[in-house]
């Protein structure tokens, strides 16, 4: 069964339309990916570094730095050592210098 011509034509419209689409995303998804990483969390010696200060945006935004730990996840039980290191503003002395730094506005 061959679909009728006006309804072909549609068809193949949208594809081409989505493939133009798509190729001209593309560069840009790519730039921001690249543009927006943290450079200095990639470095050899950086002992910190998390998934979220390494990676780009578009790896945040799509959570594509986790299928790592997942596929470790499927394969075997986690444990600590696997588990990747935490950004620095969410290490536990950060985060207790600010709740101290803050709790006393927040009383008032």
């Amino acid at each position: 069964m061959t679909l009728p011509e006006p309804v072909a034509y549609i068809l193949h419209l949208i594809s081409t339309a989505c493939a133009t689409i798509f190729l001209l995303l593309l560069p840009v998804m790519l730039i921001l990916e690249y543009g927006t990483r943290n450079h200095a969390a990639l470095d050899v010696g950086n002992e910190y570094q998390s998934p979220e200060e390494a990676h780009g945006f578009l790896s945040r935004a799509l959570l594509l730095w986790i299928n790592l730990i997942l596929l470790k996840g499927c394969k075997s039980i986690l444990t600590q050592a696997d588990m990747m290191p935490l950004n620095q503003d969410m290490m536990p002395e950060f985060t207790r210098e600010k709740m101290v730094e803050v709790w006393p506005q927040r009383c008032r």
